[in-house]
């Protein structure tokens, strides 16, 4: 299964179509042959909503695919202070934040 096949079963094909406009309007999309990524800038404190101004993070709606993180930020087209994504943990969504420069940093060890 290729990362949109794996997508599309994660969202089913009505909401995934309905992202991909909306993050192709108003985000940010990678896509190669191997993974995909839905990324746009928010508030983090409203992250939820899409806003024009008062954005300070990145949040991460999709990743799926054989992409390394630290590629996938490097195609952001600008820099945030901060990125957050939702984790599904122990049966909770949650979405963390994290400093973006300090991510990076992270990931350039490995």
């Amino acid at each position: 299964m290729n990362a949109i096949q794996t997508a599309l079963s994660m969202y089913g094909a009505e909401e995934f179509s309905r992202l991909q406009r909306l993050y192709t309007m108003y985000g940010h999309t990678a896509t190669g042959p191997d993974y995909i990524a839905f990324a746009r800038p928010c508030c983090e404190a409203n992250h939820e909503e899409f806003t024009e101004d008062g954005h300070d993070a990145w949040f991460i709606e999709l990743v799926v695919g054989s992409g390394r993180m630290d590629e996938l930020i490097k195609k952001l087209p600008y820099n945030l202070p901060r990125i957050g994504w939702k984790r599904g943990f122990k049966g909770k969504d949650n979405v963390r934040f994290y400093d973006l420069d300090k991510l990076k940093t992270i990931l350039t060890r490995y």
